[in-house]
């Protein structure tokens, strides 16, 4: 269809798929120039290529086509589709990998920023997970002054159990029980705290194993999304990413996509939107081997284009750059153009192998044991005894309790309350009694002593004033 033929081509330059070369064979070099030599010679043409251009001030890529493309008879570099190239332009068979990807940068450890690593010992627990736990230590320690005032009169005190369950927290800081009551929610609030505590070990030190291996400064849409992440790109290819995702940011960069993988570098935003074919080009630098490929946002394909008016030479083309791709020959003249620098080995944190920030939902089951035991306690301190009596287990342990008397002592102490001698929680509270109503007494005669004292001075100043 072509042999014989002439065609004059258009070239932009656009490394590596063509770079002008006086001392080459068509005064250009790059992977068109080596393609498009294999088709020529397939389809027996000759051909001549000439510059393209660029853009004028106010001129876009699209204007520049439509505007050269009837010129000549072939337009190489590679070019997408667009709604409005269609009108003018013929695409041929795209045999250029032009995918919409999302590119993030392999960051090391110790690139987070100083504020961050502040509260990254918080990390294993979620925000929300934090301010439950600080309410469940709060609500623990009132419940529990709420018990043991109900049984112990004024001897129980608010900040002393606040304290005792703060410290329970910590350190396993409890104090001996005032009540019965009270014996059983420490005992569930420790389990509690066991729970809690080995969750938080645990996940804590798998962070930190994880924290050391270089990660990627973005993994996926959903994390750009949900980290309100920067996303920098090209003018078009930052505005086909806005239609598809309109709820995430993107900055966009004019001029060429080197300067969106600059920026990248910079940290200056946190991933970038490109095509691969920009992308593979981009790692053949050293400067940019740190880039990798975290997801594909579009498929799509790009190719040379030709005038709606040689039909002629869109199917002769096509057909030789199918052949071409089935048979290998494209990826053995692309491969030498595309050679990817590396800079970095070993394991990169992905989305995969992160370790999960632990959430209120994950410790449900605990909270609403927590939730459980907290009422039943409260209601137990709260209703008359002759309604616990009716329940079997609660009598038995009541009457063992009660019934329990020393050997040569009473059961009942000054006030006629029942006293165990030999329950340690029952003597504590009977000496906590003791004391206060020893320390009442103390008082007592201190007033009485202070009274008496100024009395005396008081009749011995009115003595001395009548003589």
């Amino acid at each position: 269809m072509l042999r014989g033929k002439h065609l004059t081509i258009w070239e932009l330059h656009w490394e590596p798929f063509a770079v002008p070369d006086e001392t080459a064979t068509h005064g250009w070099r790059g992977l068109n120039v080596d393609t498009i030599e294999h088709i020529s010679q397939r389809l027996g043409f000759t051909f001549e290529i000439l510059d393209m251009g660029s853009p004028e001030a106010t001129e876009s890529w699209t204007s520049l086509l439509l505007r050269k493309v009837d010129m000549a008879d072939l337009t190489l570099s590679y070019w997408n589709p667009a709604h409005e190239r269609f009108n003018r332009a013929s695409f041929i068979h795209g045999h250029v990998d032009a995918a919409t990807v999302l590119v993030g940068r392999i960051k090391g450890k110790g690139q987070d920023s100083l504020y961050k690593t502040l509260y990254s010992f918080l990390e294993p627990f979620h925000f929300g997970l934090w301010i439950s736990i600080v309410a469940l230590v709060l609500v623990s320690g009132m419940v529990d002054f709420i018990i043991e005032r109900k049984r112990t009169g004024n001897i129980a005190k608010l900040t002393a159990s606040l304290y005792e369950y703060c410290a329970g927290f910590l350190w396993g800081g409890w104090e001996y029980p005032l009540s019965r009551g009270s014996a059983v929610y420490q005992i569930v609030v420790s389990f509690i705290v066991l729970v809690i505590v080995s969750s938080y070990t645990a996940n804590l030190a798998a962070a930190i194993t994880v924290s050391t291996r270089p990660s990627l400064s973005i993994s996926s849409l959903n994390d750009a999304l949900t980290n309100h992440f920067r996303i920098c790109g090209m003018n078009s290819e930052a505005e086909s990413f806005t239609v598809l995702y309109p709820h995430v940011a993107i900055s966009e960069t004019s001029g060429s996509y080197t300067l969106s993988a600059d920026s990248l570098e910079a940290n200056t935003c946190d991933g970038m939107v490109t095509t691969r074919a920009s992308y593979d080009t981009l790692r053949n630098d050293v400067k940019y081997c740190d880039l990798r490929v975290v997801a594909v946002i579009r498929p799509s394909s790009s190719g040379w284009v030709t005038s709606q008016q040689a039909p002629c030479v869109d199917n002769a083309i096509s057909f030789a750059l199918n052949s071409m791709q089935m048979d290998g020959t494209l990826a053995r003249l692309r491969r030498p153009y595309f050679k990817e620098a590396y800079c970095f080995q070993g394991t990169i944190e992905t989305a995969a192998n992160r370790v999960p920030m632990l959430e209120l939902r994950d410790f449900t089951g605990i909270f609403v044991l927590w939730a459980t035991v907290t009422c039943l306690v409260v209601a137990q301190a709260y209703t008359p005894n002759t309604v616990w009596s009716k329940v079997t287990f609660w009598k038995v342990k009541v009457q063992d309790n009660v019934s329990a008397a020393p050997q040569g002592g009473d059961t009942t102490n000054e006030d006629g309350q029942a006293v165990n001698y030999d329950s340690e929680s029952s003597m504590l509270r009977e000496v906590l009694r003791e004391l206060a109503v020893l320390r009442s007494e103390v008082t007592n005669q201190q007033h009485a002593t202070a009274f008496v004292r100024d009395e005396q001075q008081y009749t011995r100043n009115r003595s001395t004033t009548c003589k």
